[in-house]
C-alpha cells in the first residue's frame, strides 16, 4: 500500500496549513520572552518566577502529554485532535491576557504546551500518509519551514513591538474592561489560531497507507496496543538510536542561538535591537532558501532508491552546523559572525527537514504518531539538560563574561563532533531498519484487506 502519488492541490493547501501551524506554534513560544519586561513590572514577579514562565512551564507539559496525543492520533481523527490542540493553546495564549497574577499566567504557559505537545505526533502523521515515502520530505520541509517563518516574524517584530506597547497606556476594551498593554497583546494573539483550528477542520483526514500491526499485534479495533509500539521502537533500538542522538546533537547546538543576543552584545558591541533585525532576516532569507533546498535533495536521494537518504541529507545538515557554529561564536566581527550564523541556520534547515523525514521512514502509520511522540520528547529532554545551561556554567567557571563565545564553541565541539561519529557509524543500521519496516509493512498488507 502506498500513500498518494500525485498529492492534489487540497493537499499542498493542507500542508500550507501545517506551515501557518507551526508559525503560530513559534510565535506563541516567543510572547512571554518578547513582553517579560512589563509583565514582570506588571505582575511584580521574582527572576525564579520569570524562569518558570520561560522554560519549565512550557516544557514540562509539552514532552509529559507529548505521548498520550500521539497514542489519541494513532487512533483518532488526526485533523479533528490538531484542530482540538490548536485551539487549546491558543485560547490557553487568550488566558494569559487575564493574568493577574502569577499563577494564572503559570497555567496558561502550561496550556500551550499542552496543545503544542500535539502538533508534530498529528502533522507529520497526516504528511506521510498523503504523500509517499519519496515526496514526504518536500511536504515536511515546508511544514518545518513554519518555525524558522515564526522565529523570524518574532525577532523582527519584537522590538519594534515592545518599543510600541511600552509607551501605551491601559487599552479599555468592552466587556473585559481595562488592560495592561502587553495583557491585550495575549488577547490578540489567539483569534487568528482560533481561526486555524476552523480551517483545519476542512483538510482530508486520508486512509493510514502503511500499516503494521497485523504483523506486530493489534487488538479488536485494528488498533497497535501502546505496549507493543513502544516495544516495536525498543526492539530497533539500532535504527533509532543514532537518529535520536544525532538529532538531539542538532537541536542542543541550535538551543545555544539562545544566547546569541548576549554573544552579540558582549563580543560585537551590538544592541538588542540591530541583532534582532539581523537574525530575523538571516531567518527568513535563509530558511526560504534551505527549507526547499532540503526538501528536494531528500526526495532526490530516495527517488535514487537511497533507503538512507534523508539520513545523508541530515549528515550533510550537521557537517555544516557543527564547524559553523565553532566559528561564528569567535568570528573576528559581527559581519563574519552573521554571516556564520547564516551557515549555521542553512545546516539546521537540512537537518531539521532530514530529522522528521527519516523518522516516518522507520515507522508505519498505526505507530507513526506514538513513535514520532517518543522521538521529540526525548530530544526536548536531552536539549533541556546539554543545552544552553553548559555554557552558563562554563563561562562561570571562566570568569570572564567576555568568553562566552569560547564556551559556545566548545559545548558545540563536545556535542557535534560525537553526533556525527555516531551518525556516520549508524547509518548501516538505519538502512536495515527501514528495510525491515518496508518488510513488516508489505506482510501486514497480505495479512489483511485494506482498513
Amino acid at each position: 500500500m502506498t500513500a498518494l502519488r500525485a498529492a492534489p492541490p487540497r493537499v499542498w493547501l493542507a500542508v500550507g496549513l501545517l506551515f501557518l501551524a507551526q508559525a503560530l506554534s513559534h510565535l506563541d513560544r516567543f510572547l512571554p520572552s518578547l513582553l517579560i519586561k512589563p509583565i514582570k513590572a506588571g505582575l511584580h514577579l521574582s527572576d525564579f518566577e520569570v524562569g518558570l514562565l520561560l522554560g519549565p512551564a512550557f516544557a514540562v507539559f509539552y514532552c509529559t502529554m507529548a505521548l498520550p496525543a500521539g497514542y489519541l492520533a494513532d487512533r483518532y481523527s488526526r485533523r479533528k485532535l490538531l484542530a482540538g490542540a490548536i485551539a487549546i493553546w491558543c485560547m490557553m495564549t487568550m488566558l494569559a491576557g487575564f493574568a493577574d497574577r502569577f499563577g494564572l499566567l503559570l497555567l496558561s504557559r502550561l496550556g500551550v504546551g499542552l496543545g503544542e505537545a500535539a502538533l508534530t505526533p498529528c502533522a507529520l502523521s497526516l504528511i506521510s500518509d498523503w504523500f509517499d515515502r519519496s515526496r514526504r520530505p518536500r511536504a515536511v520541509a515546508l511544514m518545518m519551514a513554519g518555525t524558522t517563518f515564526g522565529s523570524a516574524l518574532a525577532f523582527l517584530g519584537g522590538g519594534p513591538l515592545f518599543a510600541y506597547i511600552s509607551g501605551l497606556p491601559p487599552i479599555s476594551l468592552p466587556v473585559i474592561g481595562s488592560v495592561e498593554p502587553w495583557q491585550f497583546v495575549f488577547l490578540v494573539a489567539g483569534p487568528p489560531g482560533l481561526l486555524l483550528a476552523a480551517a483545519m477542520l476542512a483538510v482530508p483526514e486520508p486512509p493510514r497507507t502503511e500499516r503494521i500491526g497485523a504483523a506486530i499485534g493489534e487488538d479488536a479495533a485494528h488498533h497497535v496496543p501502546l505496549g507493543t509500539a513502544l516495544r516495536f521502537m525498543a526492539q530497533r533500538w539500532r535504527a533509532f538510536l543514532p537518529l535520536v542522538l544525532a538529532n538531539a546533537g542538532s537541536l542542543s547546538i541550535g538551543t545555544l542561538s539562545l544566547w546569541n543576543t548576549a554573544l552579540f552584545e558582549r563580543s560585537f558591541g551590538w544592541d538588542v535591537r540591530r541583532y534582532g533585525v539581523t537574525a530575523g532576516l538571516i531567518y527568513l532569507g535563509v530558511g526560504l532558501i534551505g527549507y526547499p533546498l532540503a526538501g528536494w535533495l531528500a526526495s532526490r536521494q530516495l527517488k535514487a532508491g537511497h533507503r538512507d537518504g534523508t539520513l545523508r541529507v541530515f549528515l550533510l545538515g550537521i557537517c555544516i552546523v557543527v564547524p559553523a557554529t565553532i566559528f561564528y561564536p569567535l568570528a573576528p566581527s559581527g559581519g563574519w559572525a552573521a554571516a556564520g550564523f547564516a551557515c549555521f541556520m542553512l545546516g539546521q534547515c537540512l537537518c531539521g527537514t532530514a530529522g522528521p523525514s527519516s523518522l516516518t521512514l522507520l515507522t508505519s502509520s498505526d505507530v507513526r504518531s506514538t513513535t514520532t511522540a517518543v522521538y521529540f520528547m526525548i530530544l526536548s529532554l536531552i536539549s533541556l539538560v546539554i543545552g544552553p545551561v553548559p555554557v552558563g556554567l562554563l563561562v562561570d567557571w571562566l570568569g570572564d563574561p567576555a568568553a562566552l563565545g569560547t564556551a559556545m564553541a566548545i559545548e558545540t565541539a563536545a556535542i557535534g563532533i560525537p553526533a556525527i561519529l555516531i551518525l556516520l557509524f549508524g547509518m548501516k543500521a538505519f538502512r536495515r531498519g527501514v528495510a525491515e519496516v518496508e518488510q513488516l509493512i508489505a506482510a501486514s498488507a497480505s495479512r489483511e484487506p485494506n482498513p
